[in-house]
């Protein structure tokens, strides 16, 4: 389940509301235009299903990114290991160039990652 159970109340609450509004715009827009937009259990189903897909495509992506991420702190950890064992002056260098690029990398995704779910109210599992 994509949603945390505490977060499944607020979440349908919203689609209630957001159902009922458009329904009131809908009898407004009759009322100055004098023209029809028809709301429907259907389309009220169709709102779901978008939030559904969202949904799902966002916590692909942050799965995507959390992937990343550890496969990027896999890759410092094993490049710390390598240095610790005392390669040559360059393989040091060399190591220590990647080691100060991926840390960069894992720190932004580590932002983006958190300022998402932050954001969001996402879970990450």
């Amino acid at each position: 389940m994509l949603l945390q159970p505490d977060m499944c109340d607020s979440v349908s609450l919203f689609m209630a509301n957001t159902h009922r509004s458009v329904n009131e715009m809908s009898h407004a827009y009759l009322q100055n235009e004098r023209r029809y937009n028809y709301t429907t259990p259907k389309s009220f189903l169709e709102q779901i299903k978008l939030y559904q897909n969202l949904l799902m495509a966002q916590h692909a992506d942050l799965q995507a990114k959390t992937v990343r991420l550890e496969n990027g702190l896999e890759k410092l950890k094993s490049t710390a290991t390598q240095v610790q064992r005392g390669h040559t002056i360059h393989s040091k260098t060399m190591a220590f160039v990647l080691l100060v690029e991926l840390a960069s990398v894992g720190e932004n995704l580590c932002e983006n990652f958190c300022s998402f779910n932050h954001v969001n109210h996402v879970p990450t599992t």
